[in-house]
């Protein structure tokens, strides 16, 4: 429905091959992969479905143009020449985030300014007024992205990072991103009807994730404007069907969802992290040592995200993931188990030969996800 259009969809190094599977499940079409990102073609109702419900990306922005400066003084001069008034009119507010890696601008923010007054300029001399800048709740938000001497601009369709659910308030010591928490679920080709456990699973992002993943539930239900209603074509009447359709669904009845941590405090973050995502039916929670936990009465998925050297001293994680893998040995056997960790060497310590093995980044730390079958 209405015209075809190309748009960008960034992700997390490592889950570039799962953000395109899901967006060709969605029906975009020439889809192609790069670097963090997928690039796209659709519709309207695509994008509104893109923003709406994709899991593994981070953002998804429509390119305005994209072109390259000799010098710092260029970038001025280029924005200057773009037709802002198609974008964006003089009673509406906008914010820039830039990301910049250039030694044309030792100031990462000095480019994001250079943008505003370019972009002020030319609707002042249009209209005769300009627009203002609202950091928090934009109409329109501009992406600006510089390398070296590559400069591209964006539209932020959704209007803020995707890996914003809106169920976590409690996060705890070094929470998983809830995008790369979709993405090792799929990585692992977890099935909803297998039951998960997660035996260190701080603020249970892992397991919010399999919930709504398994009930269908759109990633950005909780969101309450989304950029692309600023845009001059934006069509109501479209969004508000898109959104009647996709509706979650009830998870299989097998669903078990288990989640254990040995500190209580964490566990009641965690919890309170259930009760918002409405998800207190299926994810149970205990306070439990790993170490001390009983044999499963069932094989099941275990998802381990055990500390790297930030949270134990490197000294002791060898002798700490040693542990890990007699225990895993010793008491989940017929199960399949899934580490991730930052934390090479400790990971040779494990004892057990992985059967497959994935590179992603959490946060800014190069991680393994392994898979190691407990026969």
């Amino acid at each position: 429905m209405g015209k075809e259009r190309i748009y960008l969809a960034t992700t997390l190094g490592g889950l570039e091959h799962l953000l395109e599977s899901e967006l060709q499940a969605f029906g975009a079409r020439h889809v192609q992969r790069g670097n963090r990102m997928v690039r796209f073609e659709g519709g309207p109702d695509l994008l509104y479905r893109c923003c709406y419900g994709l899991r593994t990306a981070l953002r998804v922005m429509e390119p305005l143009s994209s072109f390259s400066i000799r010098q710092p003084d260029d970038l001025y001069r280029r924005v200057l020449d773009l037709p802002w008034r198609k974008v964006l009119g003089p009673d509406q507010t906008f914010a820039i985030t830039g990301v910049v890696h250039s030694r044309m601008f030792p100031h990462t923010n000095y480019p994001a300014l250079v943008m505003k007054d370019a972009l002020c300029d030319r609707i002042r001399k249009e209209t005769g007024r300009r627009p203002s800048v609202d950091r928090d709740m934009p109409d329109i938000r501009l992406n600006l992205h510089i390398h070296e001497d590559q400069v591209d601009i964006a539209l932020d369709a959704v209007g803020g990072s995707m890996h914003v659910r809106g169920y976590r308030r409690f996060g705890g010591h070094a929470p998983l991103n809830e995008v790369l928490a979709a993405g090792l679920l799929r990585l692992a080709e977890w099935d909803p009807g297998q039951p998960l456990v997660d035996p260190m699973c701080g603020a249970a992002t892992l397991l919010l994730e399999a919930g709504e993943w398994a009930m269908e539930r759109p990633s950005q239900i909780r969101r309450g404007r989304f950029g692309f209603q600023g845009w001059t074509d934006f069509d109501p009447g479209l969004w508000r069907r898109i959104k009647k359709e996709m509706t979650e669904k009830e998870p299989p009845e097998t669903m078990i969802l288990q989640g254990y941590d040995i500190d209580p405090d964490v566990l009641e973050g965690a919890r309170s992290n259930i009760r918002i995502a409405r998800l207190s039916e299926w994810v149970r929670t205990e306070v439990r040592d790993f170490f001390a936990l009983p044999p499963p009465s069932r094989p099941m998925t275990v998802f381990l995200n055990p500390p790297y050297d930030e949270r134990i001293p490197l000294e002791e994680a060898g002798t700490y993931y040693r542990r890990i893998g007699d225990k895993l040995k010793k008491d989940f056997t017929g199960c399949t188990a899934w580490i991730l960790s930052a934390n090479k060497e400790a990971m040779h310590q494990i004892g057990l030969k992985d059967s497959a093995r994935f590179p992603v980044f959490n946060g800014p730390l190069e991680a393994e996800f392994c898979r190691y079958d407990l026969f």
